[in-house]
């Protein structure tokens, strides 16, 4: 009688994790397309020189590209 209440605990554990395990991995694709519409981007900095002496005023410039098509980037507005 102890064995049959185990083995039916440990089955129906086993089936109640694999249908929730079901529902994740849908949900899992789901955000992992979400993910992947954005169009992939890379950042680059560029200071104005090289070596600074202290209390020079320090200039940068950003650019961020779309890596598919090596253009500017129109998603990305702050950085």
């Amino acid at each position: 009688m102890y064995r049959k209440t185990i083995i039916t605990i440990a089955f129906t554990f086993c089936c109640s994790s694999f249908f929730y395990a079901q529902q994740f991995q849908d949900s899992l694709i789901t955000a992992f397309k979400a993910y992947t519409s954005s169009p992939r981007e890379t950042t680059y900095a560029h200071l104005n020189k090289s070596i600074f002496i202290k209390g020079e005023t320090l200039g940068f410039t950003a650019y961020v590209f779309d890596k598919k098509t090596k253009k500017p980037s129109l998603t990305t507005s702050n950085l």
